[in-house]
């Protein structure tokens, strides 16, 4: 009986999901690989670097506002960049938390933002995604 094979997620570049990838994918399923490739772009195939902008997908990050490891400055940077290029961009900030407040396992853990981040995520989801399939 054979166990399970290595799994890789091979992520596109900013073309979106083109046939090169896909080929990309079939070649490392052959080796014996288990292979998923996300489409990014809902579709979306561009050429040129021109047109990589109307492809950026929405951007939902979480962001604590004490947050030791990251810079609030340079992600507002980003948001500002990524919304001038057209981009759904939505930086929510939680007050008075710290860089792990999402997860359960560490100290900095807020339940409250915790459970509103998750709030905000499925929002963001179905709003962009549309209501996601019954689990099986």
């Amino acid at each position: 009986m054979e166990g399970p094979t290595a799994g890789v997620i091979l992520l596109h570049a900013r073309w979106g999901l083109s046939a090169d990838v896909l080929a990309r994918a079939d070649r490392l399923r052959a080796g014996g690989y288990t292979v998923v490739t996300p489409d990014l772009f809902g579709g979306r195939v561009v050429a040129t670097i021109e047109d990589t902008t109307k492809v950026l997908p929405p951007v939902l990050s979480h962001y604590p506002e004490l947050d030791e490891l990251e810079d609030l400055g340079a992600t507002r940077m980003a948001e500002r960049e990524l919304r001038a290029a057209g981009t759904d961009v939505r930086v929510e900030p939680y007050p008075m938390t710290k860089h792990w407040f999402d997860e359960p396992s560490r100290p900095e853990y807020d339940a409250a933002a915790s459970a509103l981040a998750w709030e905000r995520t499925d929002a963001f989801l179905r709003g962009h995604l549309g209501a996601p399939r019954p689990s099986r």
